[in-house]
């Protein structure tokens, strides 16, 4: 049932190099995306695919005809949930110098009106759904990938209907109104406001001392 959802809604989605994940997704922070940052990666395959290392045989990989990739894993925490990620694989590693921080920022404008959801829209489809925007409903976005995530409050076809329209939308369906694009400038700044820590200047500074040469000193998402 799992894989005509998928084929239903993903089948025609202007996607390339997408792997879409329902119940578990394992996804990088800083310190795996440092690692993988100035490496030449092949995101047209899994990674098991170019290894010895054998997959887990509980986790079900496919691809569609359009190349999109999914994952499938059934998994008992959180009981009678279902949770979706929408793994972009790019990041802030593919902006240009000038671009710094571009990839985020279309993170967060990807929730501002899309296809199915005009501005404003979502937080409350989000709540008439049992959920909440912040716990349930997120994103991030690394060096080279952007996730959404959306935890389900079930596993009912209804909520996986929901549930996948507002993928479909984040995959291909943004419209990029100037107003909210004007309008979330002020969210990305307090974001990167409240980043500037101690801890994290000094993340930065280490970065650009250990690797003043590489692109990824240059590229933190959240921007310049």
């Amino acid at each position: 049932m799992l894989k005509q959802y998928i084929k239903k809604y993903c089948a025609q989605l202007p996607v390339r190099a997408v792997i879409f994940s329902l119940l578990f997704f394992c996804s990088g922070y800083f310190s795996a995306d440092y690692a993988l940052a100035e490496k030449n990666i092949n995101f047209s395959s899994w990674p098991h695919e170019e290894s010895d290392l054998k997959p887990d045989p509980s986790v079900i990989y496919g691809r569609l005809t359009n190349g999109f990739r999914y994952i499938l894993m059934k998994n008992h925490e959180p009981k009678d949930r279902v949770n979706i990620r929408l793994n972009v694989q790019a990041g802030s590693m593919q902006e240009e110098d000038g671009e710094e921080g571009l990839a985020h920022y279309l993170e967060h404008i990807l929730f501002c009106g899309s296809t199915h959801f005009d501005p404003g829209e979502l937080v409350k489809y989000f709540q008439d759904m049992g959920m909440q925007f912040g716990p349930d409903a997120n994103a991030h976005t690394g060096f080279y990938e952007t996730v959404y995530d959306i935890l389900l409050p079930d596993g009912e076809k209804e909520s996986l209907d929901k549930g996948l329209l507002i993928v479909e939308d984040f995959a291909g369906g943004a419209l990029l109104l100037d107003s909210e694009v004007e309008r979330e400038r002020k969210v990305v700044i307090a974001e990167k406001r409240s980043r500037d820590s101690s801890s994290y200047r000094t993340i930065v500074s280490t970065m650009k001392f250990k690797f003043p040469d590489a692109t990824v000193s240059r590229r933190f998402p959240i921007g310049e």
